[in-house]
């Protein structure tokens, strides 16, 4: 069995021959960075000096570091092989990593034609899907590698099926440092009468840097063929260094209600962030390790670290249920497990007054923010200060009586994600307000869900109230009201701003209008 490119020392040859890279045809693994937890794209490039019917590729890869998932044919010329397949082998078969073989035929024998890989340099040819591990110590490097095992490893064949192109064997531990050392000749071989044989398959492991990957910089020299992992230090959100600290609890918290935007522009807060950084605090909030980032889980299982209460890593989602439901501007909350954390955003149709948080929220930690027209939420504790099981009334929103739940996220005491239910559309709205703007009348059709009496206000922009109309007792299903844009003088109103709010026994709806005369 040959090995190409099994230790450093091959690779350090490998690049003291400047001809290495320019023989007839080269299969080739560049360096690349990704970060632990990362799913990677790798791929294996192609140059061809001729066109290329099909080939078959043997690589090996550092299973202790990374997961191979998928195999990916990249689209050339715009096809794709008629035949296309991969196989799995497991370490110690072909070499101490396991490996995978990649057999692709560009035509086959029917009505369809496919060109063959057309003459290129550097072309990829499939994509090797890694998951790369969260336990990797820093500063490593996970060996990808081509492996001849057998004469078919690691060849191509022409258009004719009659030349394939195999790689030629290098012993480098027997060759010089020198430019030149390692002499490449082309061998044709008969086989029967007209079957060639061309060693001239260059297989090069590492030399470049592979384009579009700005997280790692490239080292001096590229070991074999490796993906650099920049490790993940999990529960360094900030990215001092140091983990599981306070900090890191306030910055998460700032994610989440907003004041910390995701985002390249390096001016806003944290000035001088760029996405480099976010994509190395996103991979480190992933305090419960259980894929996702940013989330309930995450920050309620950091507290708990902080605190002392629990040790690192506590994964996975938990079992429970929350149930979140809108009843006029109050929020009320459903669940049959503890809530350690909380997290809402609602839509509200005016700008809101003021939040008042219920009783059983009052020893927990209560921020929120308005961000783009959404209001987050976010309500955390730690120890004993939980939301227990039961049905509470979570909030009121002031002057706004018109909301809609968009999101909701809960975490239990054990950093455990639970599962989050909600309802959006509301007991009682508003379903259209026309014309707005207008100029005589308004008209509000609406949905009342239970019997009940309704009622039609309009106020200005300073809050006061202009008009009082009521609708009485009306039966559940679609109604209508209208303003005709007088006070309860009957005088006609100035130009301007005005609010609606329709109320019932069920709870309120509001929206703004426009008036122009």
């Amino acid at each position: 069995m040959y090995g190409v490119s099994d230790t450093v020392e091959v690779t350090l040859q490998v690049r003291a021959q400047p001809g290495y890279l320019n023989y007839s045809y080269r299969l080739q693994l560049k360096q690349m960075c990704a970060f632990s937890g990362d799913q990677v794209y790798y791929p294996v490039y192609l140059t061809n000096p001729e066109p290329v019917a099909g080939y078959e590729i043997l690589i090996a890869y550092d299973s202790t570091r990374l997961s191979l998932q998928d195999i990916v044919e990249n689209e050339i010329g715009g096809h794709t092989s008629e035949y296309f397949n991969y196989n799995l082998i497991q370490s110690g078969v072909v070499d101490s990593f396991p490996a995978v073989r990649v057999v692709a035929i560009r035509d086959l024998a029917n009505a369809v034609y496919t060109p063959p890989f057309p003459a290129d340099t550097g072309q990829v040819l499939f994509y090797l899907v890694f998951d790369v591990a969260y336990d990797i110590p820093p500063n490593s490097a996970a060996d990808v590698k081509f492996v001849v095992n057998e004469l078919s490893d690691n060849t191509l064949s022409d258009t004719t099926g009659l030349i394939l192109h195999t790689p030629v064997i290098i012993d480098v531990a027997t060759q010089g440092s020198e430019p030149g050392d390692c002499s490449f000749e082309e061998y044709f071989v008969a086989m029967g009468d007209s079957t060639q044989i061309a060693w001239d398959i260059a297989l090069v492991d590492g030399f470049d840097w592979v384009e579009g990957w700005e997280n790692c910089d490239p080292v001096s020299y590229c070991p074999a063929g490796v993906i650099t992992v920049n490790p993940a230090l999990v529960g360094d959100v900030n990215l001092n260094t140091y983990p599981y600290e306070v900090a890191d609890a306030v910055m998460l918290a700032k994610v989440f209600v907003g004041i910390y935007h995701i985002d390249d522009d390096t001016t806003t807060p944290p000035v001088g962030w760029t996405m480099a950084e976010w994509n190395k605090s996103k991979v480190n909030s992933d305090i419960n390790l259980n894929g996702f980032y940013y989330e309930m889980g995450d920050l309620i299982l950091l507290v708990a670290i902080i605190n002392g209460f629990v040790n690192p890593p506590q994964t996975g989602d938990g079992e429970g249920t929350v149930d979140v439901a809108i009843r006029g501007d109050a929020i009320y909350l459903r669940n049959d497990t503890e809530i350690s954390a909380l997290y809402l955003e609602l839509e509200p149709e005016i700008p809101i007054g003021n939040i008042e948080f219920g009783r059983v929220t009052e020893k927990m930690t209560a921020d929120w923010n308005e961000v783009d027209g959404k209001l987050r939420i976010l309500i955390w504790g730690v120890g004993d200060c939980y939301i227990p099981p039961g049905e509470w009334k979570l909030m009121e929103v002031r002057g706004c009586p018109d909301l809609k739940i968009t999101k909701v996220e809960a975490g239990s005491p054990w950093g455990t994600l639970l599962k989050a239910n909600w309802n959006s559309a509301p007991p009682f709205s508003i379903e259209r307000v026309y014309p707005n703007p207008f100029k005589r009348m308004v008209t509000v059709d609406f949905t009342l869900r239970q019997k009940s009496p309704v009622e039609l206000k309009v106020y200005d922009v300073s809050g006061k109230l202009v008009k009082r109309i009521s609708a009485g007792q009306l039966e559940p299903g679609k109604h209508t009201i209208a303003w005709d844009g007088k006070n309860s003088q009957m005088r006609s109103v100035s130009s301007g701003v005005y609010f609606l709010e329709l109320e019932s026994l069920v709870g309120r709806s509001a929206k703004k209008i426009l008036l122009l005369r």
